[in-house]
């Protein structure tokens, strides 16, 4: 018996070519997935036009949407965070600042909505909603609506929103291993 009819018998009872392969005295060669097509994302997550606020718990009018994109970083954050996960995860991005220029598999997503009062110590909890879609052209490959939320004890309004960021940010890269139509993601 040669050493591949060895491996594919042993393969059976063992289940993976490797054991198999040191049985049989040889090395078999794993075989590699293609690698997947890099993904384009934006080096500053936009607010939505009309990013919503819950008016049962608004941020506060003193504290307004633009406030938050200036004060809080979350658009950069969010795509930082992204990338750094993705490529953990051997995903190729490019963050780049202009997504209509990017070709190939583009992430467009934008912030939809921010909750929660603001302040430090006691003011509740702070929650931060993305929707997003991995277009390849004018074809969606997948699409989801993530949201994540923190109760602020100790934390500033920024903060407990950047925690929010951080916890949705991995939720996303789980989801780009695998994207599918319409996911929800945290606690969407």
């Amino acid at each position: 018996m040669n050493f591949t009819e060895c491996v594919a018998r042993r393969i059976i009872g063992f289940q993976t070519v490797a054991l198999a392969s040191l049985i049989c005295g040889g090395v078999a060669m794993a075989k590699e997935e293609p690698a997947a097509a890099p993904i384009s994302i934006s080096d500053n997550i936009p607010f939505a036009r009309a990013a919503t606020t819950n008016p049962g718990s608004p941020i506060s009018e003193s504290f307004t949407q633009n406030q938050v994109e200036q004060k809080c970083g979350l658009g950069q954050r969010l795509s930082d965070v992204i990338a750094q996960g993705a490529r953990r995860q051997r995903i190729v991005v490019h963050v780049t600042p202009a997504l209509d220029e990017a070709e190939g598999r583009i992430l467009v997503m934008e912030i939809e909505g921010v909750t929660g009062r603001v302040g430090g110590a006691m003011t509740g909890t702070k929650a931060l909603t993305v929707r997003g879609e991995l277009r390849s052209g004018e074809t969606v490959i997948g699409s989801f609506v993530a949201r994540r939320q923190r109760t602020a004890l100790a934390a500033g309004t920024c903060k407990a929103l950047t925690d929010a960021v951080e916890k949705l940010a991995k939720d996303i890269v789980k989801w780009l291993r695998d994207p599918v139509m319409k996911a929800r993601l945290g606690t969407a």
